[in-house]
């Protein structure tokens, strides 16, 4: 048989996803292309479709490796990519990533960018436009958070 079809109706698990799962089932070769470096966006994608291929195919291994790659791979440039992931699922295994990610928005955001407070910076603007992709959701539970770092109250609220 030369090729395969399945009906999928996840829209983050690609061809190149599942094939790297079923890699895993049947060689070893599956870490080494993860961990492999590669353009954020493009990681990020890749992980993504890896993660669900890994929980469609019930590989928990591949699964918890993969969430622990996520969770360090969480950076200003693929946040959204995986609060979006995240935060329509209902899957339990993904509290892990939420909670990364989470702790990233309140406080890790920050502490990667020199100026963000500093208003019509580089850092400011990306800052902006990092939080104005969120969903509505996580956004409000960020900046109403105790723990999202900002230099006051008055900053929280002109943020907001």
């Amino acid at each position: 048989m030369s090729s395969l079809s399945l009906q999928i109706n996840d829209p983050f698990i690609t061809p190149e996803g599942l094939g790297i799962a079923f890699g895993h089932l049947y060689a070893s070769y599956s870490m080494t292309i993860l961990k492999q470096s590669q353009q954020a966006l493009q990681r990020a994608s890749l992980l993504k479709s890896v993660l669900s291929s890994a929980m469609l195919l019930r590989l928990n291994d591949l699964a918890h490796l993969t969430i622990q790659l996520i969770k360090t791979d969480i950076s200003v440039h693929s946040v959204i990519l995986y609060t979006h992931f995240v935060a329509n699922s209902d899957q339990a295994q993904y509290q892990e990533i939420r909670d990364t990610i989470f702790d990233f928005l309140c406080n890790g955001i920050t502490n990667t960018m020199s100026k963000p407070w500093e208003k019509e910076s580089d850092d400011y603007l990306l800052l902006v436009s990092v939080f104005s992709k969120l969903p509505f959701d996580w956004l409000k539970k960020v900046i109403e958070s105790k723990t999202f770092q900002v230099p006051s109250d008055m900053e929280r609220y002109v943020f907001y």
